[in-house]
């Protein structure tokens, strides 16, 4: 960890300025952040952007603005989750979709720095932007701002737990690395906390945004307290205690009924380049690319980005991500069945290269675009209704109230509509009720943000084996189910961070 903080305090003196849509991107660096950066309402909105910032992609600075979300976390989920094969990043592609990835691999890093800079830009304008007078910054506008960035504090400490840690049991010590103030010499090297205290700090963080968020939805590259509510929901789901379900489900009926997202009326009608980032519509959350990347992408159609791995029609035939026929299959055979198939695969074509020639590939449709500007779909609306219908038969909710939720995605899609009769109140029918949940989550949201593989992970057969196995024949043990630390951290901080436990042979 210490290897990294110091990458990171570095790294932000290097990079901070470049623009994406509508955001500014710029951030200062920790120890300027007091003296001459955030010093008002405007400077710390400019510094609340450039946390924002991170979750964008830049071609030309792929160090610091990866491609996480854009495609990476979602392939992430999708390949472990037995859905796709391929990819460029080779040896750890396969190593994801075989649940052998080594504590030693060299992409690694990448996920946890990002994830970390995050973290340490959040702090900073909560620090310091809690700092500043009345006659600098109003006390509404001021609570605003840290809402914002402890949200994204908390979101970014959730995609840590979701990747490296026991997420699914409450009770392990293999939880997150929580910051909750900016980054210093004194606190480089902190342990890790449980899984119950990093999902007690991301609640308490999404709350403070519900309560003091903006409370309008205004742009899918910003947080409101509607949009906070959804990840809320999530995280909830995912811990699964208590009243988990119940509150849940409150939640997803909130943010259902709200006015700030709109269903689509048509599956195909999501994934429209001309819908693609409009406020007030399905999407949730999403982040920007600026123009220079989307050019940049053009340019190297072959490249680790959106544009490059999503389609043959463009990318090289060893770097694109498709349906995977390993580990079962399963995936395959369950959306070539579904309405909603020919919108989320197909062919395209792309004309380039000079005489021009054209080329016709499988295709991600749901993300790519002809002219690359890909959109990501970190929270979309159609997931609060899964959601929704999850938690509803959690609590006990009966058959024909369960699948209302559903059928309306199905029904949009052209699938015919699931039958309470065919779901009987028995363990088998409990069993086959919960395993169509997760066909949804599957068929409607997979490869978008790696909801399915979650669901995979907490939904169960009637003999209480986890439904990963049905989609991919390569899990066999929990132990998988998250991705070791980088080997030269636990090296650095002898005694404190500590690992993961090793994988059987």
């Amino acid at each position: 960890m210490r290897n990294i903080i110091i990458t990171i305090i570095l790294g932000i003196i290097v990079v901070l300025c470049t623009s994406c849509n509508t955001l500014e991107k710029e951030l200062p660096t920790h120890e300027l952040v007091g003296a001459t950066a955030i010093v008002d309402e405007q400077t710390a909105l400019t510094a609340l952007n450039g946390v924002y910032a991170y979750l964008q992609y830049d071609y030309a600075q792929s160090s610091i603005f990866t491609p996480a979300f854009s495609y990476e976390y979602s392939v992430a989920g999708a390949l472990m989750g037995g859905l796709l094969m391929g990819g460029q990043r080779y040896t750890f592609d396969r190593a994801l979709r075989t649940f052998t990835v080594p504590e030693t691999d060299n992409i690694l890093p990448n996920f946890y720095k990002l994830l970390y800079r995050i973290v340490n830009a959040a702090n900073n304008v909560i620090y310091y932007t809690e700092l500043l007078p009345e006659t600098k910054i109003s006390i509404d506008k001021k609570a605003e701002i840290i809402a914002e960035a402890r949200f994204l504090r908390g979101f970014a400490h959730f995609w840590f737990m979701k990747i490296h840690c026991y997420f699914w049991d409450i009770n392990s010590i293999y939880g997150p690395i929580l910051r909750h103030e900016p980054t210093s010499i004194k606190n480089l090297i902190i342990p890790r906390s449980t899984v119950r205290e990093g999902y007690e700090s991301v609640l308490a963080d999404y709350d403070n945004c519900i309560e003091f968020g903006p409370e309008k939805h205004t742009s899918v590259f910003k947080i409101c307290r509607t949009a906070a509510k959804a990840f809320k929901a999530e995280a909830l789901m995912m811990r699964g205690e208590g009243s988990d379900f119940a509150n849940a489900l409150i939640l997803t009926n909130e943010v259902i009924t709200s006015a700030d997202f709109l269903l689509e009326t048509t599956y195909t009608n999501v994934f429209l380049q001309s819908n693609d980032y409009k406020p007030n519509r399905e999407t949730i959350f999403s982040r920007a690319l600026s123009a220079a990347c989307i050019a940049e992408c053009l340019t190297h159609p072959t490249s680790q980005s959106p544009y490059g791995v999503t389609s043959y029609a463009n990318g090289s035939t060893s770097s694109v991500y498709t349906i995977t026929t390993e580990g079962g299959g399963y995936y395959k055979s369950l959306i070539e069945a579904d309405a909603r198939y020919a919108a989320t695969w197909g062919e395209e074509t792309v004309t380039s290269g000079n005489p021009p020639v054209a080329k016709t590939g499988m295709t991600m449709r749901k993300i790519w675009r002809s002219n690359a500007d890909c959109p990501s779909y970190i929270m979309r609306l159609a997931q609060m209704y899964i959601m929704k219908a999850e938690a509803l038969a959690r609590t006990g909710a009966n058959v024909t109230d369960i699948i209302a939720p559903l059928n309306v995605l199905r029904l949009r899609s052209g699938n015919p509509a699931l039958a309470a009769a065919n779901y009987p109140n028995t363990d088998a029918g409990k069993a086959a009720l919960m395993e169509s949940i997760l066909n949804e989550y599957v068929l409607e949201l997979g490869y978008e943000n790696s909801s399915e593989w979650f669901a995979m992970v907490r939904i169960k057969d009637e003999a209480g084996n986890r439904l990963i196995s049905k989609f991919n024949t390569y899990f066999s043990t929990d132990e998988q189910m998250c991705l070791p630390i980088p080997y030269d951290d636990i090296v650095t901080n002898k005694g404190v961070l500590v690992q993961n436990p090793t994988l059987p042979l």
